[in-house]
């Protein structure tokens, strides 16, 4: 059987064998099964009737357990994807899955119900209405009659119960399927779906909800029936939010006659909801006050009711904070909007006022996850109760100042400031303490501080009357008072909200008075309190903020000298003190205001803290941190850091050494080493004892390292003076084989692999060159005939035809014929019809350099590659290479040769080619010389008539010096293109590359004196040149010629 299954893809899976693969793999005794049947599960994926079989297995109840999670997860993960293959299953095998979904409504376990939950939900996405069209009917039809069954006949059966959640999971997870869909039959169907189902879910979920009694007893948790109730009715409530949110957005597009329907609707729905919530959290903290406060003094069943109703209550939220997202103005209209955010304002001040009930679980008296949500939606519509609307208008509801004033001292006093459970976590483990504190982005819509921040700051931009006066007189309260006195908690809270609302108090608070004065003292402050490192700590975060903000100069000398001072501190609790005052610096120094000569005093001290705390700090995460600070400082400090090179780089090599697989860590460093470059210039020469290995190993790690690698090696090439200075790790040079490696592997990092290549052309052109001619040209030849950019292969011509400009012929004349690299480009430039009009240019440029250089060597590169070039033909099935005459390629390559030159625009290419067609005349080869008085004339006539050129004679300046002749060119600026540069500027290599620039023959050589030098070369070789080859040429073009030649 198994040989069958086995024998080809028109083979049915063999159910025996599925099911003992299956079975193999939930072995935990014996690993080799459980990798023998992943292998061959694979393979029994591709035969026809799997799916079916396997969903076979995950229903089959009497199985074990294990197999049948396993074969649920398999078709879960596998079958959808390959839901609409005619391949591997036929409308039997789904109709056969459609019908066996339903029979897992009585499914005991929650894995095995969540897969069918997932898989109901994306068959009915492809097959709903059309294939399955009984789907909702079904399930509707199961909810109603269980829910008949329980509350209107009032029999309690648990295996009801279970089938009624079972259905309720399945409707819950369909319309969430068809309300994410966004294309037009999809949002069709969803509309079907909400117009049967609003208002009979709508209704079931309030005759629930009714039935819900939270008695006030301790005991009252117990109660099955209140689990089953609550578990219904959260069931309900999710499809009937999913319903309502779905319609929500969906308003303005609806009909009239739909609107007047729905949207009272809509809002009876809200306005339910509000009430029922306020029912659920009083009627719950009355129960929960009357029970022990330690969870595990708590039964099992009494945990499971707290979690299921705190699930419950949390949807409310989510409910509410959805609509809010789609149309803050909208809802904050709605009959019970200011009565829910005012409810959930009450509850955090409530838990404002009884701090210890504040727990991180579904038991405690005040859940943090939902006290966060109530914070949350308060700061969405806050906005919304304005004195004016954003528009001008006038604003009917609006908060008060009084309201606004408890607000904020609210949260200042209360939910800001730090607690012992706060510092337990800092003393565990300090430094992820302060990560966490940092990562505000993600912590702020799930932690209750840094969630209080945000609420501030909306409430600080949308009443900025009342807040700003507040938190200015608050601080003139606070500020001189010694921590002391009114407890270093409470003033770090002050400070935390003077940071963050920078923007407001900007010129509002003395704040270098206040820096000079009280923070100069603060951060000397013995640590004989846990909360005195908190101050400081947040002393450098405020700083580092206002800089940040531009609220504050960042060459302020006494904000530099607290922070280098917190960056100093050793002891208990310095650690997080100085990690933030490491941020701050940074913060601080990359600032547009920022002085680097004002900042010089500072600078020693600042990096040999910033490179004393890398080598402290605990975690490569806070390594990290740090170092990035000191990216920053290199970066901005520019040549200032040459005397402080050696401290920075001298513990590198053993950082790396310590990061192992750290690849973030590992990162950093390189980018330090690259700014350390950048900054020091020709001066990183004697760096490359430490740069070699760092760009060896990195480009040897592959995507985790390699970019940043690859731009320290480029960095290194530009500004070093010699790829030879000795040392022991090997030198610049010893990298060109890794070089070679990657031009010909890794795309991604092509571009810069060629502008590396550069480098290496500009710096000593002929070494590549003198070490693998052939090796060299066939990267080349690789990398165009491969799958790379096209700018990548255009960048790849040009560097080529540099390297012809810089290098002897003798040099690369053979190896481009034995590499192969010339045929192919022949090849292109002459047949390819379909090839890149820049690419052809570009082919030209480097034919033209080739001609420069030495255009008897390329005649003859011609006529070796003339037996490899050709047309291919069809025979009998095969394709044959059918060979060209020398005179047939030549003729192809002029004609390609003046096609292409109509595309080029820059007059310093256009004169490239007219010189390098001078120097193909020189050759006297008949084939060229044939097209002389034709196209070669007219290209000539077109590029005299384009450019302005002057020879200057030999002059003496004032001291009688002789002044040697130069050209004048009046078609070109005086410099190149930024283009040419590739980024360079500042470094040794951007001088380099201008000297090439200057000294090029396309800049150097009077057009009209080469043309006629070519011509006189031409004439020299060829008997009866005139008669024979200028016989047929226009006279008048002729004598305009002759006029341009004398010129």
């Amino acid at each position: 059987m198994q040989g069958m299954a086995r024998g080809g893809d028109s083979q049915q899976v063999s159910p025996e064998e599925l099911f003992q693969v299956i079975s193999d793999a939930t072995s935990q005794q014996d690993p080799r099964r459980v990798e023998t049947s992943t292998k061959r599960l694979k393979e029994l994926f591709q035969l026809p009737g799997v799916y079916d079989a396997l969903h076979e297995i995950a229903a089959a109840k009497t199985l074990p357990l294990a197999i049948r999670i396993q074969a649920s997860i398999q078709f879960k993960n596998e079958a959808l994807k390959n839901w609409k293959s005619r391949k591997l299953q036929n409308d039997q095998n789904r109709a056969n899955i459609r019908a066996r979904c339903m029979t897992f409504l009585d499914e005991r376990d929650a894995t095995i119900a969540d897969c069918n939950k997932v898989s109901v939900a994306r068959i009915a996405r492809a097959d709903f209405p059309h294939a399955w069209p009984s789907l909702i009917d079904d399930l509707m039809s199961v909810v109603d009659t269980n829910l008949q069954q329980r509350y209107v006949a009032n029999m309690e059966s648990p295996q009801s119960n279970l089938v009624l959640q079972r259905a309720l999971q399945l409707l819950c997870g369909v319309t969430k399927e068809f309300a994410s869909m966004k294309m037009l039959n999809g949002i069709k169907v969803m509309k079907q779906i909400f117009d049967h189902l609003y208002q009979t879910i709508n209704a079931y979920f309030v005759k629930v909800f009714e039935n819900i009694q939270l008695a006030p007893e301790p005991q009252a948790f117990e109660s099955t029936r209140l689990y089953t109730d609550l578990a219904l009715s959260h069931l309900l409530f999710k499809t009937l939010v999913t319903l309502v949110t779905w319609i929500w957005q969906r308003v303005s597009k609806i009909s009239d006659e739909e609107k007047q329907i729905l949207e009272p609707w809509l809002t009876q729905v809200f306005h339910d909801s509000v009430q029922q919530l306020q029912r659920l959290v009083v009627q719950r903290a009355v129960v929960t006050q009357l029970q022990p406060q330690d969870p595990s003094n708590l039964s099992p069943q009494t945990l499971m009711t707290h979690q299921i109703l705190a699930k419950h209550i949390r949807r409310f939220g989510k409910f509410y904070l959805r609509m809010a997202s789609v149309d803050p103005r909208r809802m904050a209209v709605l009959p019970g909007c200011s009565d829910a955010v005012m409810f959930y304002w009450s509850q955090i001040v409530e838990a404002a006022n009884n701090l210890p009930a504040i727990k991180d679980a579904p038991s405690a008296l005040y859940p943090v996850r939902f006290l966060v949500q109530g914070l949350v939606f308060f700061k969405d519509l806050v906005g919304q109760w304005t004195t004016h609307r954003r528009d001008g208008s006038a604003n009917k509801n609006v908060l008060t100042a009084n309201f606004i004033d408890n607000a904020v001292k609210i949260i200042i006093t209360r939910l800001l400031p730090l607690t012992k459970d706060d510092l337990e976590g800092l003393e565990q483990d300090p430094e992820e303490w302060v990560n966490a504190e940092e990562q505000e982005n993600q912590q702020w819509g799930y932690e209750l501080r840094p969630c209080s921040e945000r609420v501030l700051v909306q409430i600080s931009n949308q009443y900025p009357e009342y807040v700003t006066p507040l938190l200015k007189t608050t601080f003139a309260e606070v500020a001189d008072k010694p921590a002391a006195a009114i407890g270093i908690a409470n003033k770090e809270a002050l400070y935390c909200a003077v940071g963050r609302c920078c923007q407001k108090l900007k010129g509002e608070i003395p704040f270098e008075d206040w820096v000079n004065r009280i923070l100069t003292v603060e951060v000397q402050l013995p640590p004989n309190d846990h909360f005195v490192y908190i101050l400081q700590r947040r002393i450098a975060w405020v700083l580092g903020k206002w800089m940040s903000e531009s609220c504050c100069s960042p060459n302020n000398p006494t904000i530099w000298q607290i922070l280098l001072h917190l960056l100093s501190q050793r002891g208990q609790g310095s650690t997080i003190i100085r990690l933030t005052a490491a941020v701050a610096l940074r913060e601080g120094v990359d600032t547009l205001d920022f002085d680097p000569d004002g900042f010089a005093p500072f600078l020693p001290q600042a990096v040999a803290q910033l490179m004393s705390l890398i080598g402290e700090a605990n975690t490569f995460d806070s390594k990290r941190k740090v170092d990035d600070a000191l990216n920053v400082v290199i970066d901005r400090a520019g040549k200032q850091i040459i005397p402080l090179v050696p401290l920075i780089t001298g513990p590198i090599p053993e950082l790396w050494r310590e990061a192992d697989d750290d690849w973030l860590f590992k990162s950093s460093l390189l980018v330090t080493m690259t700014n350390v470059v950048k900054a020091i210039g020709p001066e990183s020469t004697a760096l490359s004892h430490i740069i070699v290995p760092l760009v060896k190993e990195s480009m040897s790690q592959g995507f985790n390292l390699d970019g940043d690698g690859s731009n320290l090696w480029r960095e290194a090439m530009r500004n070093t003076l010699t790829i030879d200075n000795p040392g022991p790790n090997g030198t610049l040079a010893s990298l060109m084989d890794i070089l070679v490696h990657h031009l010909k592997t890794n795309l991604e990092l092509l571009g810069t692999m060629i502008n590396i290549m550069e480098s290496y052309f500009v710096l000593d052109p002929a070494r590549m060159l003198q070490i693998d001619a052939v090796a060299l040209l066939d990267v080349f030849l690789t990398l165009l005939k491969g799958p790379a950019l096209q700018q990548n292969k255009k960048d790849a011509l040009s560097a080529l035809s540099l390297l012809i400009q810089l290098s002897p012929v003798q040099l690369w004349g053979e190896a481009m014929h034995k590499s192969g690299l010339f045929p192919y480009l022949l090849d292109i430039f002459m047949m390819d019809k379909e090839e890149n009009t820049q690419i052809l240019c570009e082919i030209e440029y480097l034919l033209s350099r080739i001609a420069l250089s030495n255009p008897v060597a390329l005649l003859q590169l011609i006529k070796d590659a003339t037996p490899l070039v050709g047309v291919e033909r069809t025979e009998e099935l095969h394709k044959v290479h059918v060979p060209m005459t020398e005179a047939k390629v030549y003729d192809l390559f002029l004609d390609r040769w003046w096609g292409t030159f109509d595309y080029m625009s820059e007059p310093r290419h256009r004169k490239l080619v007219a010189m390098g067609t001078a120097a193909l005349v020189s050759t006297g080869q008949p084939e060229i010389l044939g097209r002389l008085h034709s196209e070669i004339f007219n290209l000539w006539m077109d590029v005299f008539g384009e450019i302005r050129e002057a020879q200057n004679p030999v002059t003496t300046d004032e001291d009688g010096q002789e002044v040697p002749s130069y050209l004048t060119l009046y078609w070109e600026k005086s410099d190149a293109a930024a283009s040419y540069y590739q980024g360079s500027e500042g470094t040794p290599e951007y001088e380099r590359r201008k000297v090439i620039f200057e000294s090029d023959p396309v800049r150097t050589t009077q057009l009209s004196t080469f043309v006629g030098g070519k011509l006189r070369e031409a004439e020299a070789k060829t008997p009866n040149f005139q008669q024979q080859y200028l016989i047929g040429a226009d006279p008048t073009v002729l004598q305009q010629i002759q006029a341009e030649l004398h010129a």
